[in-house]
């Protein structure tokens, strides 16, 4: 090994990439993801526009349940709020991707006391 090479081996190899700066916005969303606050955010938002579409008389109604698999589920406090619902299931669901939910491709509904 000649001066020059013994030199240049005496150099620090670059660090690994987890020295790397990242953007914050990445561990913040790891963490809100953890604690299931992301997922409570997008409910929230459901509901806001879940109201916006149906109104406030049908939302009262209504509660919104999970969303598997691009279907959403309903409940409905009684049958007739029930045949309204199913009355409108196309143009809710319409409206629904307008604003945004392009996730959810169906309406289920389920009857419930609330």
């Amino acid at each position: 090994m000649d001066d020059e090479e013994y030199y240049l081996s005496l150099i620090p190899k670059p660090q690994p990439d987890r020295y790397k700066p990242r953007m914050i916005s990445q561990p913040i969303k790891q963490v809100l993801a953890k604690y299931g606050v992301a997922h409570e955010q997008a409910h929230h938002l459901r509901e806001e526009i879940w109201r916006k579409i149906v109104g406030e008389k049908l939302a009262a109604d209504s509660r919104l349940g999970h969303l598997r698999r691009g279907s959403l589920l309903v409940l409905i406090r009684n049958h007739v709020v029930l045949q309204e619902f199913h009355l409108r299931k196309r143009s809710i669901i319409t409206a629904l991707r307008d604003n945004g939910m392009t996730d959810i491709q169906n309406l289920t509904f389920k009857v419930e006391v609330f």
